[in-house]
C-alpha cells in the first residue's frame, strides 16, 4: 500500500537521508582513524574498538538503506499524485468545454427584434423582447415602447413610458407556456 507524503514529509525525509550520509561518512572516518591508532595500541584494544565501529558503521549503513527506501517511495508516491492530478485537471477540461455546448433538446435564443433594449424569460423558456421604436411622429426623439414574444409571436406596442413596455413584457413572460421550437422565427416588426 502506498503512502501519500506531503512536500513537507518529502522534504523532511531528504533531511533525515543526509543526516544519515553525514553520520556514515563520520564513521568511516572514525574507523579510519582508529586504524591507524591500532597500529600503537595493544591487540586487544584494537580489535574491541574496531568492532564497536564496524557495527557503527552497519548500523549508519542500515539507516542509509532504509532512508533511500523511503525517498524512493516518497518520490514515486509524488509521481502518482501528479499524474492524477493531470488526469483530474483534463477531466475538468472536458467537462467545462461539455457545459459550453448546448445541451441536446434546448434550442438556441433566436436573434432577437431590431431596437431590442431588455428581454425576459417566459415560464416556458422563451424570450420576450421589449422594444424601443423611434417614433417619427414626435420630433423630440420619443420612443414607442411595446414588447415582442419570440416564443409564441404575441406582441404590444403603443406605450410612451420604458417603464410601461417593461411591465407588459414581464406580465406576459409570467404567463406565456409557449416553448421555442429552436427554429429561426420570422421576425415581426
Amino acid at each position: 500500500m502506498l503512502k501519500l507524503i506531503t512536500a513537507g514529509a518529502f522534504a523532511d525525509l531528504v533531511r533525515r537521508a543526509e543526516t544519515a550520509e553525514t553520520a556514515l561518512a563520520d564513521a568511516n572516518r572514525r574507523l579510519e582513524n582508529v586504524a591507524v591508532q591500532q597500529e600503537s595500541a595493544p591487540e586487544r584494544e584494537r580489535g574491541d574498538e574496531a568492532a564497536e565501529l564496524r557495527a557503527e558503521l552497519a548500523d549508519a549503513r542500515l539507516r542509509l538503506c532504509q532512508r533511500n527506501a523511503e525517498l524512493r517511495l516518497g518520490e514515486l508516491v509524488l509521481a502518482e499524485a501528479k499524474a492524477r492530478l493531470v488526469d483530474r485537471d483534463r477531466e475538468v477540461a472536458e467537462l467545462r468545454a461539455e457545459l459550453q455546448r448546448p445541451a441536446a433538446g434546448c434550442p438556441a435564443d433566436p436573434e432577437l427584434p431590431e431596437h431590442t433594449v431588455l428581454t425576459c424569460r417566459t415560464v416556458g423558456g422563451g424570450l420576450v423582447a421589449v422594444i424601443a421604436r423611434p417614433d417619427e411622429s414626435f420630433t423630440d426623439g420619443r420612443c414607442d415602447y411595446g414588447y415582442q414574444c419570440l416564443a409564441c409571436g404575441d406582441s404590444n406596442s403603443g406605450a410612451y413610458q420604458p417603464g410601461d413596455g417593461r411591465r407588459w413584457a414581464n406580465e406576459h413572460a409570467g404567463m406565456c407556456r409557449a416553448v421555442p421550437t429552436g427554429g429561426r422565427r420570422q421576425r415581426l416588426t
